[in-house]
């Protein structure tokens, strides 16, 4: 499954930079996160608590950031694995500045086995792109109140 899209944030390249690479920002703003730390350099571990339709459970997962080019790209790639199957992704996130301030675009291409694989792609479709824009808006919310 892939998951691609663009997200405008009322604020510099810079700035956007540096709430994605902060963990306390990110544990606040993607839904579900119960924990998130660095364990390496550019080397996240987490905790998430996440449900698609019947199937619920909790993820523990390692998020890894590669060639970093600040402040415009990067490489990620996710791994998580719970009672509930697992999910691996590979991507990229890219911040280009634009009048707005900045375009986040952002290409995963991500891979959902066990039972959270059994409730059909339609429905994690819509699950990934409804908590990828609650995620977004939330880091949005985040940036421009600590920029104000």
């Amino acid at each position: 499954m892939r998951v691609a899209g663009e997200y405008t944030i009322e604020a510099p390249p810079e700035r956007v930079w540096e709430a994605l690479m902060d963990p306390e920002v990110l544990a606040g703003t993607l839904p579900g996160f119960k924990s998130l730390e660095e364990v390496a350099e550019n080397v996240f571990e987490g905790s998430l608590a996440l449900g698609v339709g019947p199937v619920q459970g909790r993820f523990n997962g390692k998020l890894s950031l590669k060639e970093l080019q600040p402040p415009s790209s990067y490489r990620l790639h996710l791994d998580g694995r719970g009672a509930p199957g697992f999910v691996d992704g590979e991507g990229e996130v890219k911040l280009e500045a634009s009048p707005e301030g900045t375009t986040l675009l952002y290409d995963v291409e991500v891979t959902v086995g066990g039972k959270i694989a059994g409730v059909g792609q339609r429905m994690l479709e819509m699950v990934s792109r409804t908590l990828t824009k609650q995620a977004l808006d939330r880091l949005s919310k985040a940036i421009v109140a600590a920029t104000e």
